[in-house]
């Protein structure tokens, strides 16, 4: 009987410890999950209730869209032009 005791009281102290160790694993990091992504994607959205509001949007018509982007894109293509200044090349060679 007194070995059938010294199990007994064994098994209940594991059993005692294993359900000990489970509740110690509770990670914060599952409380907050996925957290600092709704936050961020909550800064960007400028006014939520956009989709709601039924006024016209302000802007340019397309004539003017066309002009800004035809002078944008001819102002890409020239190239800067760059000087010939030879003045601190030669000051270094001195």
């Amino acid at each position: 009987m007194n070995a059938s005791r010294r199990i007994a009281s064994c098994l209940v102290i594991l059993a005692g410890l294993s359900v000990g160790c489970t509740a110690a694993n509770h990670s914060h990091v599952e409380d907050h999950w996925g957290e600092s992504y709704r936050t961020l994607k909550a800064q960007q959205i400028a006014n939520p209730d956009a989709g709601k509001e039924l006024k016209t949007v302000e802007g340019m018509n397309s004539t003017t869209a066309a002009g800004v982007t035809a002078t944008y894109h001819s102002r890409q293509t020239e190239q800067p032009q760059t000087q010939q200044d030879s003045s601190l090349l030669e000051l270094i060679g001195e």
